[in-house]
């Protein structure tokens, strides 16, 4: 019995080796992409802007004012206009276009900025719901040839068709400026954003609206754009690896040639890129276009870029 319980009292005094190692907030947090979009509206020399914050937005000469001011400029200086707008997510009070009183020779256009943050992505603008109305035909649209709708009918009565988007000419492109890629910093390239298209700026599509739908993928004209930078090697100092990112993500004073512009197309995040759209009714336009409207949706979408090669939407 005395030798069973030393035993016991042998079993009940050992000790083990222990260790413990804790990882505590382990966490799953999903990425984000945000799209916002901004406009800057130019219609015949002049351009929608505001003034002072909060006091609403006018038309104003792009140049210098002429003294005394043209009692014929259309629009008037100090008219409201709604054009133009800082980004923001679109609804239905953003409307790029908004004109109402068309005429021969009147000519336009949006510079529209797309900001995506804060990751890489596909993009693409689809233009959808193309309506071209004739609305009811004039006196003059009876007598024009041009207007199978109208010509021999008696003025009043419903036309089919308009004519505006037969008539209507438009493009777009990439308003890089002058240094390839988009630094986003006016000081670095004052013709990036300019609403004017250089000769150095690639085509994005030269009929804006066209089939209903139209479709502009922006990776097909931007990894085009990039196809014939790397063809006279402007990216090899900055973008060697053609991601497009050549400076510090998320901070435009970094920015050097050819950011923005990836290899494969893609929306490089936190990289403002400005999309150039004009357009002009030329003054040979007949009466055919009277009264006659042309609307349509403008639609812009963005999708993850990473483990998504085949830009499902």
């Amino acid at each position: 019995m005395l030798a069973f319980v030393g035993v016991l009292a042998v079993g009940a005094t050992t000790a083990f080796f222990t260790d413990t190692e804790t990882s505590t907030g382990n966490t799953f947090t999903a990425g984000s992409i945000d799209l916002k979009i901004d406009s800057t509206a130019h219609y015949n020399g002049m351009i929608c802007k505001e003034l002072e914050t909060g006091q609403g937005y006018t038309w104003q000469y792009e140049g210098q004012a002429p003294n005394p001011a043209d009692p014929y400029q259309y629009p008037q200086p100090g008219t409201p206009c709604d054009n133009s707008w800082t980004e923001t997510d679109l609804g239905a009070q953003q409307q790029f276009f908004k004109y109402t009183d068309l005429k021969p020779g009147d000519y336009g256009e949006n510079t529209i900025s797309l900001h995506v943050y804060d990751n890489d992505a596909w993009g693409k603008i689809v233009i959808d719901n193309i309506v071209a109305n004739g609305g009811t035909c004039t006196e003059p649209e009876t007598e024009d040839v041009n207007d199978a709708d109208c010509f021999g009918k008696t003025p009043g009565i419903t036309e089919d068709n308009g004519e505006i988007d037969e008539n209507l000419l438009s493009s777009a492109w990439i308003d890089d400026g002058t240094i390839p890629g988009f630094q986003n910093d006016p000081a670095v390239d004052p013709e990036e954003g300019d609403n004017i298209k250089n000769g150095n700026e690639q085509s994005v599509s030269q009929a804006v609206v066209g089939s209903n739908p139209n479709t502009i993928n922006m990776w097909d004209a931007l990894s085009a754009y990039r196809a014939l930078l790397d063809s006279t090697n402007a990216c090899d100092a900055t973008d060697s690896d053609g991601n497009g990112q050549t400076g510090t993500a998320g901070t435009p004073s970094t920015y050097k040639e050819c950011q923005g512009i990836a290899v494969d197309g893609r929306l490089v995040g936190s990289t403002t890129y400005y999309i150039g759209v004009d357009w002009s009714l030329p003054g040979a336009t007949g009466n055919e276009v009277q009264s006659d409207t042309l609307q349509a949706d403008f639609e812009f979408d963005v999708v993850q870029h990473r483990n998504n090669s085949s830009h499902t939407f």
